[in-house]
């Protein structure tokens, strides 16, 4: 699962509506009956109508293969189909030259502080610090992972990589692809409107939970 940019997020959010004005029911990262393991970004029914909508940027179609596949497979049910809608590019980020990453007990100290933000009602400065005590946490992971590639730095190389080690499980993946995506909006300047503390709290015991499993 590819992890939403913060444009890729905004225009999902935009498409929504938009359909949502043109009188369909609209439900997002909907799981559909007959393929399992997909989550649609946007589902959109009118009547007999059931159109799958795809939101994507350019750098994400590595593989135009799947989603052709994906495409069949959706326009094959009557009454379904399958559009894709491109977002613009956003710029890969890369770290400082020299930068190193933070040790374990500087994630601790990160973590520590998340929460005493979240209990004095600071919940979104609370987020965005547990966000980098989960992006250190993992680097450390994959570090002493057996085959793990140092050279990968963005979320979602990140989070793949760990999935596919064994580092974090498919169901942890996917809950920090969900959290993720409210930290891109964020911290791009955009309204999160599904973030609350409770995702604050979340964020850090999952990032709790990694440390205890690596200990």
């Amino acid at each position: 699962m590819a992890n939403p940019t913060a444009a890729e997020y905004q225009l999902k959010q935009e498409t929504a509506d938009a359909y949502r004005d043109q009188g369909y029911e609209v439900a997002i990262d909907q799981e559909l009956d007959f393929m399992p393991g997909f989550r649609a970004d946007l589902l959109a029914r009118k009547g007999d109508q059931v159109r799958v909508i795809e939101i994507k940027s350019r750098s994400a179609l590595v593989n135009a293969g799947v989603l052709d596949h994906l495409a069949r497979a959706i326009e094959a049910q009557p009454g379904w189909s399958f559009e894709l809608v491109l977002a613009a590019e956003t710029e890969t980020p890369e770290p400082p030259r020299g930068a190193d990453p933070i040790d374990r007990e500087h994630v601790h100290l990160r973590l520590d502080e998340a929460e005493q933000l979240l209990d004095e009602g600071h919940a979104e400065s609370a987020f965005i610090l547990a966000c980098m005590a989960y992006e250190a946490k993992i680097r450390l992971l994959l570090g002493g992972a057996e085959k793990a590639d140092s050279r990968l730095f963005s979320f979602r190389q990140m989070s793949e990589q760990a999935s596919y080690l064994g580092v974090i499980s498919a169901e942890e993946r996917d809950k920090l692809t969900r959290l993720w995506d409210l930290r891109n909006a964020m911290i791009h300047g955009y309204h999160a409107p599904e973030f609350n503390e409770d995702s604050a709290r979340e964020l850090i015991d999952v990032v709790r939970g990694l440390d205890a499993a690596a200990a």
